[in-house]
Formats: structure tokens, C-alpha cells, sequence
């Protein structure tokens, strides 16, 4: 896929539906270089994705015909729940997402989902302190960090692990989702 052959950092964003909420961007190369900056303004996220190679993203890229698409399905049959589409403030998270989108047409995005991630690495429920615990043994630096970043640097996760082949997309007519390898193994 494209990140292999980019020199360029690439980014995890967890997108709120509004500029009224708190998204969070985490970007670099390599999990001890990585910055997460919170953000709001769609400007404030273009500005700070304009320079990265690709972008794994916690917002629904694509719109099925029902409440749940075909990668939806593949992740609750992995035992993950996710928001149904037809939900109104994910309908707001989709058209976000899609004007973003819009303003970086040069740059691929690939959608995600953190709690893969932390499901992944063993944990039961989100919790701040765990899921900080867990980033942090993983080489991130996490002290003080919002779950909105540690939701970003998660997202960021999965483009790390789709670098070292470690990343699945669940893919069906109607979009694809990334999640880590490991989740498929009983």
C-alpha cells in the first residue's frame, strides 16, 4: 500500500462530528516520535494533516445502504460494537470526515477504529488510565493525554501496524475498515 513507500509521517485522527468538540491529531513515524496536538476547527485539522503521507482515521469514510455496512458487520462479529450509521451525530462524524476529506484529495485515508486496538492489546473496557498504561509500553509518551488523544495515537497505531504488515482490512462493497492482525486469531 502507499505509506511503504513514503518518506512523509503519517497521522491517526479521532474526528468529533462538530468543531464544537475536541478532535485529536497524533503524527509522526515512529511511536517515539509521534506529537498529538487537540484540535477543533476543520482549518486547525487540515492545517496540521497538510504534510503527512496518509491518515487513519476514527469516522466512518463511506455510507452503507442500512444502519451497519459490511466491515461494520465483519467488526461485531469480532466481538466490537460500533455506532450504527443512521444515527444522526454519526451522520454528522461521515459528512465531516468527507469535507476534510475534500481538502486533502492528495492524501489517502483509511478509516479505523481505536477500541480494535485496545481490544487488541487485551483490555475490557475503555479506561483512561489502562489505555494510557498500555500506550505507554508500547514507546508512546502519554502523560496527561486526553482519550481523545489516545484515541488519535491508536488510530495512528493501526497506519504502524499496516507498516509492518500487522494491519487487516475489513472489507466489504461498501467501505473497509483497518484493524490489527492479531484480533482475527482465536
Amino acid at each position: 500500500m502507499l505509506i511503504k513507500n513514503s518518506q512523509k509521517p503519517w497521522a491517526g485522527v479521532d474526528l468529533a462530528a462538530s468543531a464544537r468538540g475536541i478532535s485529536a491529531i497524533a503524527w509522526g513515524s515512529h511511536p517515539t516520535n509521534v506529537q498529538v496536538a487537540e484540535v477543533q476547527t476543520d482549518e486547525e485539522i487540515l492545517l496540521q494533516l497538510s504534510d503527512v503521507g496518509a491518515i487513519w482515521v476514527d469516522a466512518p469514510l463511506t455510507q452503507g445502504e442500512g444502519p451497519f455496512r459490511a466491515c461494520d458487520k465483519a467488526l461485531h462479529r469480532l466481538g466490537l460494537s460500533i455506532l450504527p450509521l443512521t444515527w444522526s451525530s454519526m451522520q454528522k462524524l461521515h459528512q465531516r470526515v468527507r469535507r476534510l476529506r475534500a481538502g486533502l484529495p492528495h492524501i489517502p485515508w483509511h478509516e479505523t477504529f481505536p477500541w480494535a486496538v485496545y481490544k487488541s492489546w487485551g483490555l475490557l473496557r475503555k479506561n483512561l488510565p489502562a489505555v494510557q498504561k498500555k500506550l505507554q509500553e508500547v514507546g508512546f509518551a502519554v502523560v496527561g493525554l486526553s482519550m481523545h488523544a489516545c484515541d488519535a495515537l491508536a488510530a495512528w497505531w493501526i497506519g504502524w501496524l499496516h507498516v509492518q504488515e500487522a494491519a487487516y482490512p475489513l472489507s466489504g462493497p461498501d467501505g473497509t475498515l483497518w484493524v490489527p492482525r492479531t484480533l482475527l486469531s482465536p
